[in-house]
């Protein structure tokens, strides 16, 4: 009986420590981070905050889009993140669409996303990204 109280306490304690990846704290997102509140699916799915690696990217670099989300239902697997790049008039410039590793209910899920290049011909210097999830033809919906 000791043995096996002894076997389920560790079993708990071990269970309690393991952290999610990419799951963090709301304190862990830096002041710097642009919180948006933007939500996706009646609530469902919520962009906590994001933002750009450098702040300012410029024409022909890699940069990364860092984001936070929160999920108050499952996504399913399979999905992935999207991120439609346009200029100050709105027109779209370009695309990237990327894996996501999934959400963890109730937590914070941070994502790195490497975009390599900002395209040249992406001339504004003002640049607007609209983001969701995508699983072949459904999509997120915003609301």
């Amino acid at each position: 009986m000791k043995k096996s109280l002894l076997f389920l306490t560790l079993l708990v304690f071990f269970a309690g420590c393991t952290k999610q990846e990419g799951v963090v704290k709301e304190s862990d997102i830096p002041v710097f981070a642009q919180k948006t509140g933007a939500s996706l699916n009646d609530g469902k799915i919520e962009l906590v905050a994001w933002y750009t690696e450098p702040s300012k990217p410029r024409h022909g670099d890699s940069f990364k889009v860092v984001t936070y989300w929160k999920f108050k239902e499952s996504l399913p697997e399979g999905w992935k993140l999207f991120y439609h790049f346009e200029d100050e008039e709105g027109e779209e410039r370009f695309v990237q669409d990327s894996e996501f590793k999934g959400g963890v209910l109730n937590r914070i899920v941070k994502n790195e996303d490497e975009i390599k290049e900002l395209p040249r011909h992406f001339d504004s210097d003002m640049m607007y990204i609209r983001t969701g999830f995508f699983k072949g033809k459904e999509r997120t919906v915003p609301d």
